[in-house]
């Protein structure tokens, strides 16, 4: 998605941003809108195309609460463009207050392939450190299995 103001091409799509709408308190989900992309679409276009689509359904009636997105880099720098940080998960469009998170599957995920993939120091006040690694991971793994 190398293309701004959502120019048209004719090269061959490799990747589709989809906008859903899902309810919060009851199990349904609509898509929206969607986008063909040759490749995954800088952090600045998915911004402008989401700041569309949510004064889209603000204008049809609904009522968007949270924007969920995976953690790929475009979408980690477009949290750091829409302004939201962990102490404050929210941002604004059209004087909307929208919370932004991160899909909770994707998150578990990644937590699970950095814990194999790498080896954590924890520091404790006043007594050594406990060390974390892949082999440690595998040990519990094969204890609690």
């Amino acid at each position: 998605c190398r293309y701004t103001q959502f120019e048209r091409c004719h090269e061959q799509a490799g990747n589709a941003l989809v906008f859903m709408l899902r309810g919060l308190a009851s199990n349904w989900n609509q898509p929206v809108g969607y986008v063909f992309t040759r490749t995954a679409c800088k952090a600045d276009v998915v911004k402008a195309l989401l700041f569309e689509c949510l004064k889209k359904c603000e204008e049809s009636g609904w009522k968007v609460k949270v924007v969920v997105s995976d953690q790929g880099p475009n979408f980690q720098s477009l949290v750091s463009l829409l302004g939201a940080t962990p102490d404050k998960p929210f941002f604004t469009c059209s004087g909307s207050k929208y919370f932004y998170m991160f899909d909770p599957p994707h998150l578990l995920k990644n937590i699970r392939n950095n814990l194999n993939k790498h080896t954590f120091q924890f520091e404790k006040k006043r007594q050594h450190g406990m060390l974390l690694s892949s082999t440690t991971i595998s040990t519990l793994r094969k204890h609690f299995a």
